[in-house]
C-alpha cells in the first residue's frame, strides 16, 4: 500500500520540478543546479523503491541517449578544467534523470499533465519578461549603474537593458528566445488538439472550450515575449520551423472551416514573423550604430566557429571536457573575434567538449528520434506529439547559431520535451527486472553523487559569505569563510585566487609579511595548477610579482599569460607585452 501511494505521488513530484525549473537560472545562480540535482536524485530513489521492473521501449533511441551521457561524463577524465567539468556533470545528470523519470513514469495520457505545466510556467516567464519591458528595466539599470562591482560582463548587461531586450528569469534575451521558440509550437499543438477534441484529459465540452481560450491567450503572451526579446537567431529559427510544421498540423484537420481558420492564423503568423525579423535587424542596427549589424553578427559567429574547429582538431577524441570550452577558447581566439565562453554553435561546442564521437552519438539520437516520430505520426493523428517534435526542431535549428544546449534552464526543457515525445510514442515494451543488486548499485551511486553535490553547495555557501564580508572590507571574516569554502572544495581555482587577493589586501600592515607573501604565491600557483589554461591566473600572479619587486618572475608569468591568450586586447594596455619583450 505504501509503495502504491509513493508511486502515485511520483508523477506529481516530477511535474512540480518541471514547472518550477525555469524560474531559476542555472547560469546566474549555479547553486540551483545542485539543488535540482539533489531533488531529482531523491525522486529517482523513490522511483527505484516503487519499481520492481520497467518497461523499455524505443530501445535504440534510449541506448543512444545513455551512450551520449556516458561519453559526456567520460570526457571529465580528460578535462582541461576538471572542477568545472565535475560541476557541469550535475546538470547533465539532471537531464538524464528527468528523461528516465518521464519515459518510465508517464503514460501517453499522463504526459498531458506535464505539457500543460510547461505551458503555464512559460506563460508566467513571459509575463515577467513583459513586466521587465514596461516597468523593470529602469530599476535594474539604476541598480547596475550604482553597483558595477557586483555585475559580471557589465557592458553586455548595460547594452541589453538600454536596448530594452527582455530576458525574464534567464541571463540573456537570446536564451529566453531559445526557450520560447520551443514553448510556442507546443502550445500551438495543444491548441489544435483541444480544438479537435484530441486531448485525453479534457473530455467535458465546457472545459474544452475554456482550455481553447486559455491556449489562444497563452500563444499571444508567448508571441509578445518573443517579440520583446528581439533575438534574431530565435526568430529566424522559429520562422524556418513554423512553416513546415504548421502545414503538417493544419493538413490533418478534417473540419474544413476549422482548417481555414488555422490556415489564416498560420499565414498571419508567418508574415508577422518575417516583418518582426526585419524590424529587429533594423532596430538593433540603429541601436548599436552598425549599418550592417546582421552581417557583423554572422562574421563574429564564423570567427567563433573557426576557433572551435581548431580546438576540435587538437582534441578530436576526448574533447576538452564538458563545461570547459570557455577556458580553452582564448588560446584559439582569432584577433577580430569577440570574447566568449561559447562557440555559438551547439554542435561544434559539443564536439569540442565531448569529442567527435560525442557529437556523432548526439546526431544518432536526433536521427533515431525523427525516424520513430515519422513512423508514429504516419499512423497516428497526434497534434501534441507534432508540436513537441516542432519544439525539438526549433531547438536544433537555433543550435546552429547559439548555445542553449549549454544553458541549464533551456537545455533541461529540451530533454523534458524529448522525454515527453518518447513517452507518447511507446512501441512494444520489453520488461526488465530491477533486482536488488541493480538497485543497490544505483542507490550507492546516487548517495555518492549526493554527497558531492552537498559538498559543492556548502562550499559555494561559505564562498558567497566570504565575498560578502570582503565587499564590506571585513578582511578577517572574509578570509575565514573563503578558507572554509576551500576545505569543502579544494579543487576550485577561483576560491584560491580569491583568497590570494584577499590576503594581498591586508599584507602591508602585517608583521609576518614574508610568510603571507609565500602564502599568496602559493594560492596563485594552486589556482594555476587547478586551471592551467586560464591566462588571467598567470597575469594576476605576474602583477603580484611586480608589486614585490620580482621582475624576472613577473616576466615569466606574463609570457605564459600571453601564450594562453595571444589576442587579449587588454594585455598591451597593461604593458605586459612590452614588459616581456
Amino acid at each position: 500500500m505504501k509503495k502504491r501511494k509513493i508511486e502515485g505521488l511520483l508523477p506529481y513530484l516530477i511535474t512540480a520540478v518541471i514547472f518550477v525549473y525555469p524560474f531559476f537560472s542555472g547560469k546566474i545562480n549555479q547553486e540551483s543546479n545542485f539543488y535540482f540535482a539533489l531533488i531529482l536524485f531523491f525522486i529517482f530513489l523513490l522511483f527505484l523503491y516503487t519499481k520492481e521492473a520497467i518497461q523499455i521501449f524505443n530501445n535504440r533511441l534510449i541506448s543512444f541517449i545513455g551512450l551520449f551521457f556516458l561519453i559526456s561524463l567520460f570526457s571529465i577524465a580528460f578535462s582541461v578544467y576538471s572542477n568545472n567539468s565535475l560541476r557541469e556533470a550535475f546538470s547533465y545528470l539532471s537531464y538524464l534523470l528527468i528523461f528516465i523519470l518521464i519515459i518510465f513514469s508517464f503514460s501517453k495520457k499522463d504526459t498531458e499533465r506535464i505539457l500543460f505545466a510547461l505551458i503555464l510556467s512559460s506563460v508566467i516567464i513571459s509575463i515577467y519578461g513583459i513586466y521587465q519591458y514596461f516597468i523593470g528595466f529602469e530599476r535594474t539599470l539604476k541598480y547596475v549603474l550604482e553597483n558595477p562591482e557586483k555585475i559580471i560582463n557589465i557592458n553586455y548587461v548595460i547594452t541589453t537593458l538600454k536596448e530594452k531586450r527582455i530576458f525574464s528569469t534567464t541571463f540573456s534575451p537570446d536564451m529566453l528566445g531559445g526557450y520560447l521558440i520551443m514553448m510556442i509550437p507546443i502550445t500551438f499543438g495543444a491548441l489544435i488538439a483541444a480544438f479537435t477534441n484530441d486531448v485525453d484529459m479534457i473530455k467535458k465540452e465546457e472545459l474544452r472550450k475554456r482550455t481553447v481560450s486559455y491556449l489562444i491567450l497563452a500563444i499571444i503572451v508567448l508571441f509578445i515575449a518573443l517579440i520583446l526579446t528581439r533575438s534574431i537567431g530565435a526568430w529566424l529559427s522559429f520562422f524556418l520551423v513554423f512553416i513546415p510544421f504548421s502545414y503538417l498540423m493544419i493538413k490533418g484537420i478534417e473540419n474544413e472551416r476549422m482548417k481555414r481558420l488555422f490556415l489564416y492564423a498560420a499565414v498571419i503568423t508567418i508574415l508577422s514573423s518575417a516583418v518582426f525579423l526585419s524590424s529587429i535587424i533594423i532596430k538593433r542596427s540603429k541601436d548599436q550604430n552598425l549599418p550592417n549589424y546582421f552581417p557583423q553578427s554572422i562574421k563574429q559567429r564564423t570567427e567563433n566557429w573557426r576557433s572551435s574547429v581548431e580546438i576540435i582538431k587538437d582534441f578530436p577524441v576526448t574533447g576538452v571536457g564538458i563545461g570547459s570550452f570557455g577556458i580553452i577558447y582564448p588560446k584559439y581566439k582569432l584577433p577580430n573575434a569577440n570574447e566568449t565562453k561559447y562557440a555559438h554553435n551547439n554542435y561544434l561546442q559539443l564536439a569540442a567538449e565531448a569529442g567527435v564521437v560525442g557529437l556523432i552519438i548526439f546526431l544518432c539520437i536526433i536521427l533515431e528520434l525523427y525516424k520513430i516520430s515519422y513512423n508514429y505520426l504516419k499512423q497516428n493523428r497526434d497534434y501534441i506529439s507534432l508540436g513537441l517534435l516542432a519544439a525539438v526542431s526549433a531547438f536544433l535549428m537555433h543550435s546552429f547559431i547559439d548555445f542553449d544546449f549549454f544553458i541549464p534552464e533551456v537545455a533541461f526543457h529540451w530533454w523534458v520535451i524529448i522525454g515527453l515525445l518518447t513517452a507518447r510514442m511507446q512501441t512494444i515494451p520489453q520488461e526488465v527486472k530491477l533486482n536488488k543488486n541493480i538497485k543497490a548499485v544505483l542507490l550507492s551511486l546516487l548517495l555518492f553523487l549526493s554527497f558531492f553535490a552537498a559538498k559543492y553547495l556548502i562550499a559555494d555557501s561559505f564562498f558567497n559569505m566570504g565575498i560578502q564580508r570582503l565587499s564590506e572590507n571585513n578582511l578577517s571574516e572574509g578570509n575565514f569563510y573563503i578558507r572554509k569554502s576551500i576545505k569543502f572544495d579544494s579543487k576550485n581555482d577561483f576560491y584560491h585566487l580569491t583568497l590570494a587577493r584577499a590576503i594581498e589586501k591586508g599584507v602591508s600592515g602585517e608583521e609576518n609579511k614574508t610568510e603571507l607573501i609565500s602564502e599568496i604565491i602559493g594560492h596563485y600557483n594552486k589556482a594555476i595548477f587547478l586551471n592551467p589554461f586560464y591566462s588571467y591566473h598567470h597575469r594576476d600572479l605576474g602583477l603580484f610579482y611586480m608589486q614585490i619587486g620580482r621582475a624576472d618572475m613577473a616576466a615569466e608569468e606574463f609570457k605564459k599569460a600571453i601564450e594562453l591568450y595571444p589576442t587579449n586586447p587588454v594585455y598591451p594596455t597593461l604593458g605586459i607585452q612590452n614588459f616581456v619583450r
